[in-house]
């Protein structure tokens, strides 16, 4: 069975129905699901069917968000502090963003941590498909690193 990823690209002009949409479908606290919301590109769901991944698309289209379906390239694995030195072994994380990420994730709730690092890993995943320049890229990541 073919797996897939949904972005959300764009919020739209009624990012606070978005906002609402994420959290009734992921269970996300608000301040979760409005750093989806603002960050975008931003990854929302991977590793699900092709069903359930037009819904989450239906849903928040139906809110003006721009939203992309594309075949997943993770399978839809655990996330982990493991996938940070996957980053940090290819490139995307520098030595010193390395280890921010790895503090800021050591004093944070696990699934505030997990949050964190799936950003990234999405942040990354569009970066290597072309949908985000290396400066556009080089910012986002910034951005998750400095969220306190």
């Amino acid at each position: 069975m073919e797996l897939f990823d949904v972005v959300l690209v764009n919020s739209g002009e009624k990012m606070i129905h978005v906002i609402k949409a994420i959290r009734e479908m992921s269970g996300l606290g608000l301040k979760e699901a409005k750093d989806l919301a603002d960050l975008t590109p931003s990854i929302l769901a991977t590793g699900i069917d092709a069903e359930a991944a037009e819904a989450i698309r239906q849903e928040l289209e139906a809110h003006g968000a721009v939203v992309q379906i594309r075949a997943t390239t993770q399978g839809g694995a655990d996330v982990s502090t493991g996938p940070l030195d996957a980053l940090a072994e290819s490139g995307a994380l520098k030595p010193n963003e390395h280890e921010e990420a790895l503090r800021k994730i050591g004093r944070r709730p696990l699934s505030e941590g997990d949050e964190m690092v799936r950003l990234l890993r999405g942040l990354h995943d569009l970066y290597k498909s072309g949908v985000l320049t290396e400066a556009e890229f080089n910012a986002k990541k910034w951005d998750v690193l400095s969220k306190p």
